[in-house]
């Protein structure tokens, strides 16, 4: 049994750098509550889904002063009944104002992801195993293009496009001691797909904006096994 993963941007909420509304060259900071559906595939059907509550945080910091260089961190830690999620991630871009109004940040990155999950598992002797443990551990190199555009004083909408190449180590551990069964396989396998997502923030002031964000993600082989992902979040965002 082979699950193939890559999550780098599961309830992402994109990171830019400082749109024109105040001066640019300015860093971000953005954390907050999150939810994520995150659905693991076989043959492209869905096999376990687990809904998970998280904590997500994204930021951007400016390297040169007058620059549009810039690196862009995140990290998720999320939690269902059946799995466990941890995240983190490092980005270099590059912000490159178009307009007075509108921005692009074409940047490259990597993103390590640990995913637990309790899944059940068809034996060959016509049972099923439930509560199976798999964890997967994934490394994603990723190309991306991010997109803002403010619409009036104090709103702006930030997009996102995101192509990952995912390398997952999996291990699942079938345990089963009236069949006599104890014993872990391990896979090596590797993925790729697109993410998307969308942002909408508010400045409350020129240190404060609430944003609302949305993100969808999905990663097959070429079997069609792999990991399909959609959430949301809510974030408090700092201008530093």
């Amino acid at each position: 049994m082979k699950h193939w993963i890559s999550l780098s941007l599961i309830l992402a909420t994109v990171a830019f750098g400082k749109s024109s509304v105040y001066a640019e060259g300015c860093g971000r900071l953005d954390i907050g509550p999150a939810f994520a559906r995150v659905d693991i595939l076989t043959s492209n059907k869905t096999t376990t889904r687990l809904n998970m509550l998280a904590v997500r945080g994204d930021a951007t910091i400016m390297l040169l002063e007058g620059s549009g260089l810039c690196l862009k961190p995140t990290a998720i830690y999320g939690k269902a009944k059946h799995g466990e999620i941890v995240s983190a991630g490092l980005g270099l871009g590059y912000y490159v104002p178009v307009y007075e109004c509108l921005g692009v940040t074409p940047y490259v990155g990597c993103t390590y992801t640990h995913l637990q999950a309790e899944v059940d598992v068809p034996l060959p002797i016509g049972i099923e195993l439930h509560g199976v443990k798999e964890t997967f551990r994934s490394l994603s190199p990723f190309i991306a293009v991010d997109i803002t555009y403010r619409f009036n004083e104090t709103w702006r909408i930030y997009g996102t496009i995101q192509y990952c190449f995912s390398r997952t180590h999996t291990d699942l551990k079938l345990k089963a001691p009236e069949l006599g069964l104890d014993q872990t396989e391990k896979f090596k396998s590797d993925a790729k797909g697109p993410n998307y997502a969308l942002v909408l923030e508010h400045d409350l002031n020129k240190c404060w904006s609430i944003s609302l964000g949305a993100a969808y993600n999905i990663s097959l082989s070429k079997e069609k096994h792999g990991l399909r992902a959609a959430g949301a979040k809510i974030g408090v965002v700092y201008w530093f």
